[in-house]
């Protein structure tokens, strides 16, 4: 399984199993996602992007929104990883605001 693959697969695995992971091995895969977000890989990128706004959490909106500024790939017909990154913020912000009304999305 190659990294494009197996980071949006670790994100899913850590959104439905978080709570019943011990600390460590939750640090350990938020390293690895994070790590992913900046591969030189634009593949990677952009599934680990695609996974965290279908099952990333508001701890990962930091992380997103510096891709959303900075990731160095263009856009290409109306495509880039940038936009992709401020749709899962947006994504990320409407999931916490449907579990909890009263939850302020991050700015």
């Amino acid at each position: 399984m190659n990294r494009a693959v197996s980071v949006p697969v670790l994100v899913q695995a850590l959104a439905k199993a978080k709570d019943t992971l011990d600390p460590g091995t939750v640090k350990s895969a938020r390293r690895i996602v994070l790590g992913a977000l900046q591969d030189p890989d634009e593949a990677v990128r952009a599934f680990t992007v695609n996974a965290l706004g279908r099952h990333g959490g508001e701890d990962m909106i930091p992380a997103l929104r510096k891709v959303a500024e900075a990731d160095p790939e263009p856009e290409v017909d109306g495509h880039s990883i940038r936009r992709l990154a401020a749709d899962a913020i947006a994504a990320i912000q409407k999931r916490a605001v449907a579990i909890d009304p009263g939850v302020t999305p991050h700015r």
